[in-house]
């Protein structure tokens, strides 16, 4: 059998075909998935994507979706996983309604749950003001937080939190730190000839076109989904019998062993997702 997972990131599984814009491996193959998947029509017999739908912008996810159904042998399965925006929703009334109620801890949540919401679509540089909630000495709803962010930002968190504990705070010179750390930025910003040119000619427009680039890096949601409008953008592509799935669960044969919505011992990869299959008739 013939599987494809599209923008893969490190979530791969050597019996699939592994594909990525921004590769992180040596086996997975390079490619912009919005110019074309690069495969023959009716090729797989599954297609998998995760967390990659919601970075398309609207106007273009149907033809995207197209196009995997194009790859998709007759009876074969998609597979997509997004961020649920149902699940964030109700999660944040919740925590307005504990808010105005006056509880201190949901206040916290709510602070999080807006932060999840809207940051990574509006954000203009990279980890955006999540990253600044993320790395404060003491988080005052960790576990809140570290419940449903997913595997690879939980490590993170934890990982900070175990530095920040660490770390010997020494005086510092700052007057000579600044001029330090303001050469090593001009040397980091201006690291080719091109981009002193490009920096020369645009003048103060250059900060508009580092600003575009981060929007169109593949950081920025440009679009959030549910159950309803998933089936939709899937019905309206060809497939038929859309169905909500759980992390653990599929309508392909042992589907956890490949341990991509997952880990080895059950646990969820990305708790606020939304699972949804569906087949090409």
């Amino acid at each position: 059998m013939k599987l494809l997972n599209i923008g893969c990131g490190r979530r791969l599984h050597k019996d699939w075909i592994n594909i990525d814009v921004n590769p992180s491996f040596p086996e997975v193959k390079k490619c912009n998935m919005l110019r074309g998947i690069p495969f023959p029509a009716n090729t797989f017999d599954i297609v998998y994507y995760s967390h990659v739908l919601e970075h398309v912008a609207h106007e273009k996810a149907l033809t995207f979706v197209k196009d995997c159904f194009r790859v998709l042998k007759n009876n074969g399965i998609i597979r997509i996983v997004v961020p649920d925006l149902e699940i964030i929703t109700r999660l944040y009334l919740k925590a307005l309604e504990k808010s105005l109620e006056g509880d201190e801890q949901w206040r916290h949540n709510y602070e999080w749950l807006k932060l999840e919401m809207y940051d990574q679509t509006v954000r203009e540089r990279p980890g955006g003001e999540m990253k600044s909630f993320l790395l404060q000495k003491s988080i005052p709803n960790k576990d809140f937080i570290l419940e449903h962010i997913g595997i690879d930002s939980k490590q993170s968190v934890e990982k900070n939190i175990t530095k920040s504990k660490n770390i010997i705070h020494k005086p510092q010179n700052n007057a000579m730190h600044k001029k330090i750390t303001s050469k090593l930025y001009r040397l980091m910003k201006y690291s080719t000839i091109g981009e002193i040119i490009i920096q020369i000619l645009l003048g103060k427009e250059y900060e508009l076109l580092k600003l575009g680039r981060f929007r169109r890096s593949g950081e920025i949601r440009l679009w959030m989904y549910d159950k309803y409008s998933l089936a939709r953008v899937l019905k309206e592509s060809g497939f038929i019998n859309p169905i909500q799935m759980k992390a653990s669960e599929s309508q392909f044969p042992n589907w956890a062993s490949f341990s991509l919505d997952t880990e080895t011992d059950g646990t969820v990869y990305k708790p606020d997702s939304l699972y949804m299959e569906a087949t090409k008739p």
